[in-house]
């Protein structure tokens, strides 16, 4: 594990250490049969059961989750104790679905910068979960970002840079902080909550992340650990180190360090996370795989050499480039994140991103675009063209490369009077494809390949041929859907479970990836599309800033 300081006493849970004696004895006995992936989104939470033979799916088993929205503070909140319940209900299901006689092996992928507070005397938590799309912190982050210490900071590393070209220095460059990060929205949910407040004071108050909170409840608070992939996307770690940037957190973010969580591995050749506590599931299960959930999109995708790249379009987008060994210093909003860290060995990518993208798929259907979401990719191709038409998807801002939270929403239109909801559904589809465009277009730009790798997508959008065609013919490139697309970041980690139980070497995932179908850039629709695009890229412009 990779501690945040020398003095590791303060991570040990009061609950007790963490098991590494006789759980992993038992578990060393039988080689399980099946692999239980539980994929826990921001909506939904979904265990799917895969045979250990080929990593094949034999079943899935969703539930619902319950958000708490609050659009006039900004709140966004699921109940910890609920998505927990629920998480051991779709364990359980998928349990009784594995034939009589099997032995199993657990694994989770989970939405990234969603976390808790919490008494880690009791477990008992202090906050309900505060979810990435929470925006109760904006505030102190755009504050934070106009701050003479921020910009201060800037130049001194463009300075630096100049002389010495540390890829760390670049990344200091443009240093921002964005809401979703989870650094702030700590600091704001202690300092808002008089509870946390006192348990800080007297050395109790924790925090976890969602990976840290399901591994603590597993082992009933024995487990304390984060995985490399979440941990990279909060705000708190800095890729270019491999650990916490303690000097920002210190100096900008004024972190309390003391909560810092131990970081461990996605994964291990032949050795659990830990074992689940007998009581919850009627045996003790072993941990093998845990992966934040777009990452284990794109190990789901089979995008493990470098330069292959994953669309995942599902609630938000999220293209994903693999970097290998050398995280990426962009200047036009791409993250640099960990991939995955397997027996001591970092990958990782660069990620751009647009929110909210399901969320404008939902919109047209109130507005009465369409009525079966299976249909949409058939009525947007049953018009040539939007009829001047374009859509601006910023329900939740505008990401990679605007980073514009503040840009709005809005459909343009010109001739009104023959338009129909056809032409509109289509250009909300164009719009998203559009963003995809943007984002590739940037990742192609700054990182600069040899050769063209592999261009695959998943996610629950990709299930539509107009946009996954739109987006071939935009980005010039072949579209790979991978079978089963609905289901990549639940495959990804169980292909990962499969690497430490020892079942296929990370050489052979590649192979066990299968793709459903093929789009490619159709010629001569190009320049047309191409136009649009260009009139859409002038109606971005009117909507950036605009959010009051």
């Amino acid at each position: 594990m990779i501690y945040p300081s020398q003095d590791s006493s303060s991570f040990v849970p009061l609950l007790g250490e963490c098991s590494k004696k006789s759980p992993e004895k038992r578990h060393h006995s039988t080689h399980p049969t099946h692999i239980i992936a539980v994929d826990i989104g921001t909506t939904t939470i979904r265990s799917c059961l895969f045979r250990v033979n080929g990593c094949e799916r034999i079943g899935e088993f969703p539930d619902n989750v319950e958000v708490d929205y609050d659009e006039s503070d900004g709140k966004a909140e699921i109940d910890p104790d609920n998505l927990w319940g629920k998480f051991v209900s779709v364990v359980k299901r998928a349990q009784a679905a594995a034939p009589k006689g099997s032995t199993i092996a657990l694994s989770f992928c989970t939405q990234r910068n969603s976390f808790l507070t919490y008494d880690k005397s009791n477990l008992e938590p202090t906050t309900k979960i505060i979810l990435w799309n929470d925006k109760r912190a904006k505030a102190e982050c755009e504050n934070k970002n106009r701050s003479p210490l921020l910009k201060g900071l800037n130049t001194v590393a463009a300075i630096l840079h100049y002389f010495l070209r540390l890829p760390r220095l670049r990344a200091a460059m443009v240093l921002r902080f964005i809401g979703s990060m989870v650094s702030f929205r700590v600091v704001k949910a202690i300092n808002d909550n008089p509870v946390n407040k006192t348990l800080l004071s007297s050395g109790r108050l924790a925090y976890a992340c969602l990976d840290t909170w399901i591994m603590l409840k597993l082992t009933g608070g024995r487990h304390l650990a984060t995985e490399p992939s979440n941990v990279s996307a909060t705000g708190l770690y800095d890729p270019f180190i491999t650990d916490y940037n303690m000097a920002v957190l210190r100096w900008m973010v004024h972190f309390p360090r003391q909560l810092l969580v131990p970081i461990t591995e996605s994964a291990v050749t032949g050795s659990p996370h830990c074992m689940t506590d007998p009581s919850i599931f009627g045996e003790s299960l072993p941990l093998h795989a845990v992966l934040a959930d777009q990452q284990s999109a794109l190990f789901g995708c089979g995008g493990l050499r470098r330069g292959d790249t994953t669309i995942s379009m599902g609630t938000g987008i999220f293209i994903q480039k693999n970097l290998e060994d050398k995280p990426h210093a962009s200047m036009k909003g791409l993250y640099p994140l960990v991939a995955w860290k397997v027996d001591g060995r970092t990958t990782f990518l660069a990620e751009g991103q647009q929110h909210q993208s399901a969320a404008c798929i939902e919109w047209a259907k109130e507005q009465g675009y369409f009525s079966d979401v299976a249909q949409t990719s058939s009525i947007a191709s049953s018009v040539s063209d939007s009829n001047g038409v374009t859509y601006v998807p910023a329900i939740g801002g505008l990401q990679t490369p605007y980073d514009d939270d503040r840009a709005i929403e809005k459909m343009f239109e010109t001739r009104p009077e023959t338009t129909t909801n056809a032409h509109r559904l289509r250009a909300v589809l164009e719009g998203l494809s559009f963003r995809v465009h943007e984002i590739f277009g940037t990742m192609e730009r700054e990182i600069v390949s040899k050769e063209k790798s592999a261009v695959r997508i998943c996610g629950g959008i990709s299930a539509n041929d107009f946009v996954c065609q739109t987006i071939a013919t935009l980005i010039n490139r072949p579209v790979e859907r991978i079978t089963d697309s609905t289901y990549a970041a639940a495959r990804g980690v169980a292909l990962m479970a499969g690497i430490s139980l020892g079942a296929w070497k990370m050489e052979d995932v590649s192979s066990m990836v299968s793709i459903e179908k093929t789009f490619m850039p159709k010629s001569d629709e190009r320049c047309r599309l191409m136009e649009t695009f260009s009139q859409w890229q002038k109606h971005v412009q009117k909507c950036l800033g605009k959010r009051e």
